[in-house]
C-alpha cells in the first residue's frame, strides 16, 4: 500500500519553494538588432483625433465616447499584414480598456477609422 508523505507541519515545516513567475517580456525586447519602432503601435486618442475631412461617424463616435465617459478609447493601427488588402492597405481598430472593440480597413487612415466607427455603432445597435 502506498502512503502519502506527511503534510508540511508533520514533516518538520518544509515546503517546496514556489515556482518562478512567468516571463512576460517581449521576445525582441533585448535584441539590439530590432528597432523599437516595430514594437510600438501608431495610436490616436478618440477625443484628440481630427480627420483630414469630415466623417459623420467619426464625429458621432467622438461624441458618444465623451458622453459615456470612455476616456481611454483610442484608434490603433494594426500591423501591416493583418487584414489589409491591396485596395485597402490601412487597418485600424478601436481599443477600449485594453480590448479591441471593432476594426475597419480603408484606402486612407481616415477611411479605415470611419469603417471601425461604423462597426462599433453596429455592435452598439445590435446590443
Amino acid at each position: 500500500p502506498h502512503s502519502l508523505p506527511p503534510s508540511g507541519a508533520a514533516s518538520g515545516g518544509y515546503y517546496p519553494p514556489p515556482p518562478p513567475p512567468p516571463n512576460f517580456s517581449h521576445p525582441d525586447e533585448h535584441n539590439p538588432k530590432r528597432s523599437k519602432t516595430n514594437i510600438t503601435e501608431e495610436s490616436f486618442l478618440v477625443k484628440k483625433y481630427r480627420p483630414a475631412s469630415y466623417f459623420r461617424s467619426i464625429e458621432s463616435f467622438a461624441r458618444y465616447t465623451k458622453n459615456h465617459r470612455m476616456l481611454d478609447a483610442s484608434y490603433v493601427r494594426s500591423p501591416s499584414t493583418a487584414g489589409s488588402t491591396a485596395e485597402k492597405p490601412f487597418v485600424y481598430s478601436i481599443k477600449m480598456g485594453g480590448m479591441d472593440l471593432s476594426w475597419g480597413r480603408g484606402k486612407s487612415r481616415d477611411h479605415a477609422i470611419d469603417a471601425a466607427c461604423r462597426a462599433a455603432f453596429a455592435l452598439v445597435a445590435a446590443h
